[in-house]
């Protein structure tokens, strides 16, 4: 696998994700609409599994099965649900996801040099300021 790949998918996954979610009908219940989008992921799953993890089984799952694993759910339960309620609240698809992650990169940069020994650089401040700043021009109005 190349480099570049997951990103490529990274990016695809992310601009059919905020299609889908900016255009979800407003008389979809939002919890009942990420339940039927998670049973669409756990499919595209399912039918990806065979090419990513050849000879899969049951036990070979078993290292799945942690805490990480539980926040991941969560976590992306959250988004999903963020994300629709932003959309709905009226958030221009341009911007929400741009504002949401630059927020979170600023959440995480501490994180990742405090418990995950990253490292940190002036440019990576230089980032961090571009940031804060990206963010003030994207305020709304």
């Amino acid at each position: 696998m190349t480099r570049y790949l997951p990103l490529l998918l990274i990016v695809l996954g992310n601009v059919v994700y905020h299609l889908g979610q900016k255009t979800m009908p407003k008389e979809a219940p939002p919890t009942s609409a990420i339940v039927v989008a998670y049973l669409v992921g756990i499919a595209a799953c399912l039918v990806a599994l065979p090419f990513f993890e050849p000879g899969w089984s049951i036990a070979s799952a078993r290292p799945a099965l942690s805490w990480s694993t539980v926040l991941v759910g969560l976590g992306a339960a959250a988004i999903e649900i963020g994300f629709l309620l932003a959309y709905r609240s009226g958030w221009p698809i341009s911007s929400a996801s741009l504002v949401a992650l630059s927020v979170v990169a600023l959440v995480l940069l501490p994180i990742g040099v405090r418990f995950f020994a990253e490292s940190w650089s002036w440019s990576r401040t230089l980032g961090l300021v571009l940031c804060l700043a990206g963010l003030w021009f994207l305020r709304q109005k």
